[in-house]
């Protein structure tokens, strides 16, 4: 499949000004906006939304409700993450619940990160 657009969104403006300086490395088809994925609005419909060590932090429902609502009809979600606080198995519940197909749940390996040692996952779930 050929990249048509990407758009990135991070509550970290200091990224997102990064991210766009680096955007013609990356590719001109790229933009990255400062602000809320859950609070803010996200038009159009995406064929893939990703998470990149984002959910361990929150609850992950909300975040992949939302994703959810802007998801192509054949789209896939994304997520690697730490698992932390149950992150992994939460994410495969809520896909369960909302029939989704888990097409790839990876042990990427372990990692210290927020003072211990946890398990790096990859999971790719479709509609």
């Amino acid at each position: 499949m050929k990249l048509k657009k990407a758009v990135g969104i991070d509550s970290s403006c200091e990224l997102i000004n990064f991210c766009n300086h680096l955007r013609n490395r990356i590719t001109e088809k790229a933009e990255f906006l400062c602000g809320d994925f859950l609070n803010g609005e996200v038009n159009g419909k995406f064929d893939c939304v990703v998470f990149l060590y984002t959910l361990h932090d929150y609850e992950p429902e909300p975040f992949l409700e939302k994703a959810l609502k802007i998801l192509r009809q054949e789209g896939r979600i994304i997520i690697g993450d730490f698992d932390i606080n149950g992150a992994r198995e939460k994410v495969k519940a809520f896909a369960g619940e909302n029939g989704l197909e888990i097409v790839k749940d990876i042990t990427l390996g372990r990692a210290k990160t927020h003072g211990d040692f946890y398990e790096a996952f990859l999971i790719t779930a479709r509609r």
